[in-house]
């Protein structure tokens, strides 16, 4: 016996773009989600010297480490923003030819 409210399933749609994407819009992709975990990063490593032990030497280290690791996040954004923007360039430049 069927049910009479029960109507057959439509078929499935296919997809409206492509299933994978191109190497470029991965690799852009990923470098956004670096970008986004930039600050999360940050977080970590500031508060990374809160963990140590207190003392004039430590205290000394802990200013030392901050400054370090701000410049590293610093150089780190950098090369990122530089990295995405480049790449963005040359997709645009392909898109004019």
């Amino acid at each position: 016996m069927s049910d009479p409210d029960q109507r057959p399933l439509p078929p499935p749609r296919e997809p409206a773009g492509p299933v994978f994407l191109h190497t470029r819009h991965y690799r852009q992709r990923r470098l956004v989600d670096a970008i986004r975990l930039l600050p999360v990063l940050a977080l970590a490593l500031f508060l990374l010297p809160l963990l140590w032990p207190r003392g004039e030497v430590a205290d000394s280290r802990a200013i030392v480490y901050l400054f370090a690791s701000w410049t590293v996040l610093i150089l780190l954004s950098a090369l990122l923003s530089h990295r995405l923007r480049s790449s963005r360039d040359s997709e645009e430049a392909e898109g004019r030819k």
